[in-house]
């Protein structure tokens, strides 16, 4: 399975949605990388926290900014964390799939930010 490979390319424009993509980026590594079920249990609870915690920044700077997709970059941040939810009952029920979740980070690490995040950046830089 390949690593996620963070690359300036991929910034939004803000320092702090930037270091926090960055860090997930690491977090989803430290997911893959893990060695046992105990290590893997407590990489995806930290990567999920650190999940939610980016989203609520992330919702913070798009509310200040009033930015006008607000409401449907919410309901994707939903369907990701609806997602995430059910990968970690999986864990629980030992239904899990690391194929699920790389592919879940891929997509959400690659398109969400290339895509839907960036336009957040681009609508910060419109407004200054």
């Amino acid at each position: 399975m390949s690593k996620f490979t963070w690359r300036d390319d991929y910034r939004v424009g803000n320092d702090l949605v930037d270091g926090q993509h960055e860090h997930l980026f690491k977090l989803a590594n430290k997911v893959f990388d893990a060695q046992d079920k105990h290590a893997l249990k407590h990489c995806l609870q930290e990567l999920f926290r650190y999940v939610r915690k980016h989203f609520k920044d992330e919702e913070r700077l798009m509310s200040q900014l009033s930015y006008p997709d607000y409401d449907h970059h919410l309901q994707l941040h939903n369907e990701i964390e609806l997602k995430l939810s059910k990968i970690d009952a999986g864990f629980k029920s030992d239904q899990f799939s690391i194929t699920a979740l790389h592919t879940l980070m891929n997509d959400w690490l690659l398109d969400h930010i290339l895509k839907d995040d960036r336009s957040i950046g681009e609508w910060a830089r419109k407004r200054r």
